[in-house]
């Protein structure tokens, strides 16, 4: 899978690579509990409900690029609704697609005050470790949703911790998704609100998050369409530095 991302006049680039979230991901609170459930009742349960317009329209939209839905999750957690949905990607590409639905139901600020809605998508491949996936995604998706704040292309999401067991995978970089044509990556408007924004969160390192703030995110951008590393792989080489170590 090329990576190619071209540029966008909606989804606007950072200006710097800005890190969100300074804290480490703890899958012990929040929506990141989900799967393990609450004082022994299950929060998460699969569902292939829409429950607003907005997530139907997202819904529609996703499908219409990613095929039908393999899988559908809701978290229950009490005053943090959220929908998580999965696409089986093409069979010899091994991939599996990951999408927030309904997320940016609330538009969210960009630093020069304007609005956007925010989805979330993850790709990692399908024999992955879904559970743990699916805990990091709703973590990080009420993390971002209660931030208010907009990512932007080139923006890193930072932990102090990996975000998957097993890995050493500490960040999220924000792009455009480069896995599908140019126009799945905004959705525009019903009538007159802020546009819709799909945005791809690409596991990084702690070398990579360093290497993305010292030398910007489009020369990190640059490196991912040289290089072209397999960024489903969670166990990939990092890249941006000479001895390749994380």
């Amino acid at each position: 899978m090329a990576f190619v991302a071209k540029p966008d006049a909606t989804f606007r680039p950072s200006p710097t690579a800005r890190g969100i979230i300074a804290a480490p991901f703890r899958a012990d609170t929040g929506a990141a509990q989900a799967l393990a459930g609450h004082g022994g009742t299950p929060v998460l349960q699969m569902t292939g409900n829409t429950d607003d317009a907005f997530a139907a329209r997202v819904l529609a939209h996703y499908t219409r690029y990613l095929g039908p839905v393999a899988q559908d999750w809701r978290d229950r957690t009490p005053g943090w609704p959220m929908r998580l949905v999965a696409f089986d990607g093409t069979p010899a590409q091994n991939e599996r697609f990951f999408a927030t639905c309904g997320l940016g139901r609330q538009a969210a600020r960009m630093p020069d005050g304007r609005e956007l809605h925010c989805e979330l998508i993850f790709a990692a491949h399908r024999d992955g470790p879904t559970d743990d996936i699916v805990r990091m995604m709703l973590g990080v998706s009420e993390l971002v949703g209660r931030s208010k704040d907009a990512l932007l292309r080139g923006d890193v999401i930072r932990f102090t911790a990996p975000i998957l067991p097993g890995t050493l995978l500490t960040g999220l970089y924000c792009t455009m998704p480069a896995f599908c044509p140019s126009d799945f990556a905004c959705l525009e408007p019903a009538g007159s609100g802020a546009p819709i924004v799909m945005i791809w969160l690409i596991p990084v390192y702690e070398s990579e998050k360093a290497y993305i703030r010292a030398q910007g995110w489009r020369r990190f951008e640059d490196d991912l369409d040289r290089l072209d590393p397999d960024l489903l792989d969670l166990h990939r080489q990092p890249i941006g530095t000479t001895q390749g170590s994380p």
